[in-house]
């Protein structure tokens, strides 16, 4: 384990990351937006978790410790992954994003955002089993001769901080 100040101190630029980051919080404030214009009570609660503890928390695996040392350290980089298809959904979806995006679309927006979320993969993905599933086959990869590319190749290292958050949520 190293030192604490190590921990604390490590920082890198993500800049896969930082894109999926900065598109989330601006369209959870253009919602915020919308749901004022409306007149539409949204509680600070749900505002504050999904951006500290959501975001924040996907910023700290991507830009501190876990971002600077998962091409160098196995368990740091099984850390990182693990965090982004578990706790990172978890708290971002606590914010209820989907809750303010129907609130706040209109019928027209509604309407395209049920389309998608009906789509084959989509409810497949949604599915607790293929959920499992999944994380079971991500992390059989970990198993194999794969693991090495997965945790140093830049492509990789792009993918799996765009899909695995996404995937989660």
């Amino acid at each position: 384990m190293p030192p604490l100040d190590v921990v604390l101190t490590s920082w890198t630029m993500n800049w896969p990351a930082l894109a999926l980051l900065t598109t989330a919080a601006l369209l959870y404030a253009r919602g915020l937006r919308r749901a004022r214009l409306l007149r539409t009570r949204w509680p600070w609660l749900r505002t504050a978790t999904f951006y500290a503890l959501g975001l924040g928390s996907f910023a700290l695996l991507s830009f501190g410790f876990t971002g600077v040392y998962s091409h160098d350290l196995r368990w740091v980089f099984t850390l990182k992954i693990t965090s982004y298809l578990f706790i990172v959904p978890l708290l971002v979806t606590a914010g209820k994003p989907l809750t303010l995006a129907r609130a706040t679309l209109g019928t027209a927006g509604t309407g395209r955002l049920d389309r998608f979320l009906a789509h084959p993969v989509m409810r497949a993905l949604a599915n607790t089993v293929v959920a499992a599933l999944l994380g079971l086959g991500i992390f059989t990869l970990f198993l194999t001769p794969l693991f090495y590319p997965l945790r140093t190749d830049a492509f990789w290292d792009v993918a799996l901080t765009l899909l695995v958050p996404l995937t989660g949520c």
